[in-house]
């Protein structure tokens, strides 16, 4: 995975990498949201953290009509072929591969849940990753010189937030320039609750064919009204702004 290679490029050379991980649902946001929008856009790197990014580029490289905008829903299976993006990149790959590949980069796990962030942090230490530091923290700007002494006393290169969009996203951008010693900034939403086992996420032919939706529905049906967003809303929007 290419991404984890630069990710530890920006370590080695000390350069300062904001990384962000837009899906469907964090792309509706934006378009409500100039803040956040912006916020986005001054990231140093994006990956397409969800399939249906991946089916944009495909429909938005090709001609836009609604005939073709039905049929590129109704064959996900043709997507990653398809595709601008060769694969899709989640946050929680991107960590899993990141940790396991360099273990010796100092790293501060910032978010969720209490019990879910101590977990994690147990886990990865017993696998000799070198987290030198983890807090559940809040997001709110109250709380910021706390948690900004926290991670810059770690001496932390490598910081994973997971407050969820927006918050974890506003939150790097309103802290980054006081943390000198970071090089790697990352929002990974729910990769703590996936990595430490709290949740299990979708099987991988779900995943390839653009199912994990289908998955997240039948295990968490509170999460409806989101999955809505992404399935039906978005498609909708990015027909209807590409006309």
């Amino acid at each position: 995975m290419e991404v984890i290679y630069r990710l530890n490029l920006a370590c080695e050379k000390e350069e300062r990498l904001f990384c962000v991980t837009p899906n469907p649902e964090i792309c509706l946001q934006a378009l409500k949201d100039e803040k956040f929008r912006q916020i986005l856009n001054s990231a140093q790197l994006s990956i397409p953290d969800g399939f249906g990014i991946l089916w944009a580029s495909r429909y938005l490289k090709g001609k836009r009509s609604f005939a073709r905008w039905l049929w590129t829903l109704l064959t996900p299976h043709l997507t990653l072929k398809e595709s601008v993006f060769p694969e899709r990149v989640t946050g929680t790959d991107v960590m899993k591969q990141f940790l396991s590949h360099f273990p010796q980069r100092k790293v501060f796990l910032l978010g969720a849940a209490p019990e879910v962030n101590e977990r994690l942090a147990k886990k990865l230490l017993a696998a000799r990753v070198q987290v030198v530091g983890h807090y559940s923290g809040n997001p709110s700007a109250e709380h910021d010189e706390l948690l900004r002494e926290r991670i810059q006393s770690s001496g932390a290169e490598v910081l994973f937030v997971a407050f969820g969009a927006p918050k974890q996203e506003e939150w790097i951008a309103r802290n980054v320039s006081h943390l000198p010693s970071l090089q790697v900034a990352m929002g990974v939403g729910g990769a703590f609750d996936f990595l430490a086992e709290r949740k299990k996420r979708a099987p991988r032919w779900m995943r390839s064919w653009g199912l994990e939706w289908l998955y997240r529905l039948l295990i968490e049906p509170k999460r409806f009204k989101r999955i809505v967003n992404a399935t039906l809303v978005f498609p909708w929007k990015v027909y209807r702004n590409s006309r």
